[in-house]
């Protein structure tokens, strides 16, 4: 195995075959956001999520470390390549990322593989196996790393792990609908189309209303992917991120009055979806899409039916004459339109 955490688990097993295993664990850094939660996670932006502490790595992988996805990707990984029942798999968060996995034996006794973060270690081993060969990379330094931490996933505010667990255990095509999902939600959240908290609501909705198969064929995991990647967009584009909203609606000030922009007095929305220059918009009560044009800066941006105007940020619409411009029904019509911002 390459993977960092595989090749340490092989690594541990060489010269163990006969001998029965008990558990492995599994570190995981914990990524940017160790110790966040709630309503911090919901303001990260992509650029921050992909600033890892201690790996560098592509785009994606790094997003699925910030949501310990890619902890989750691994552990079922690890079922497979090491012939391991769920039970007997766990995940610790190891902050230094230096202890990269544990074998835990069934005599109580315990072998670990240690180095420093460095991806072409594990990467040379497996094209050296069972050489190990001389190179000039830097060597751990037991003094300058003179403690490690280690400490329980926080599943309640990173629930890709424990979604990912879910899948491992049901089995059948589980595990692909969840990495069908992963990959767009993640794709849409590095575009910042969604937030980071709604990564596990994609994953979990198309774990709970996609079709399950018991014994997929090669076939039946084609179909699946095609499928849970359409049923994830869908549902990316019927998410009303009211928290995001809000927040901005506050920040925004007096300049709404107008307008009166309470997410609870908005609460039917349609139509969610891009203008030509990739700016988010919201239809609200029967008022027909337009095209936003460019808008200018990353803030909200209101217009009432025929006062609207393309690219004029809120702080600048402080007043408009709505008369005129209601559904038929008195309720006024406004078209709201969402910066990627978030």
């Amino acid at each position: 195995p390459i993977d960092s955490e595989h090749s340490a688990i092989f690594q541990c097993l060489m010269g163990e075959l006969d001998n029965p295993i008990d558990k492995i664990v599994l570190t995981a850094s914990g990524g940017p956001f160790r110790g966040l939660a709630g309503e911090q996670l919901k303001l990260v932006k992509a650029k921050e999520a992909l600033a890892h502490p201690n790996w560098r790595m592509g785009d994606k992988v790094t997003i699925d470390s910030a949501t310990l996805m890619n902890k989750g990707l691994e552990a079922i990984e690890a079922k497979w390549l090491f012939g391991l029942k769920p039970s007997q798999i766990e995940v610790v968060i190891h902050p230094q990322s230096i202890v990269h996995s544990l074998v835990f034996f069934t005599d109580s006794s315990v072998k670990a593989q240690l180095g420093l973060p460095d991806m072409r270690l594990p990467i040379q081993f497996a094209l050296s196996y069972p050489k190990r060969l001389n190179n000039n990379l830097d060597t751990l330094d037991l003094l300058h790393y003179n403690r490690l931490d280690f400490e329980k996933p926080d599943t309640e505010n990173f629930r890709n792990l424990a979604l990912a667990f879910e899948a491992m255990e049901k089995g059948g095509n589980m595990s692909c609908i969840l990495n069908a999902a992963n990959e767009v939600a993640v794709k849409y959240f590095l575009k910042n189309q969604m937030s980071l908290t709604d990564i596990p609501l994609v994953i979990e909705n198309c774990m709970q209303n996609s079709p399950f198969i018991q014994q997929p064929s090669l076939d039946d995991y084609f179909e699946t992917n095609k499928v849970v990647r359409s049923k994830a967009k869908e549902f990316i584009n019927t998410i009303w991120y009211e928290n995001a909203f809000t927040r901005r609606c506050l920040n925004a000030g007096p300049s709404l009055d107008p307008f009166t922009l309470d997410p609870n007095t908005l609460p039917l929305l349609a139509n969610r979806g891009e203008d030509a220059n990739g700016n988010l918009r919201y239809a609200v009560v029967g008022f027909e899409p337009v095209d936003l044009g460019s808008m200018g800066g990353e803030s909200l941006v209101v217009g009432a039916g025929a006062n609207w105007r393309q690219g004029r940020i809120i702080s600048e619409y402080v007043s408009a004459d709505a008369g005129g411009n209601d559904n038929g029904n008195g309720m006024l019509r406004m078209e709201i339109g969402v910066k990627r911002m978030w």
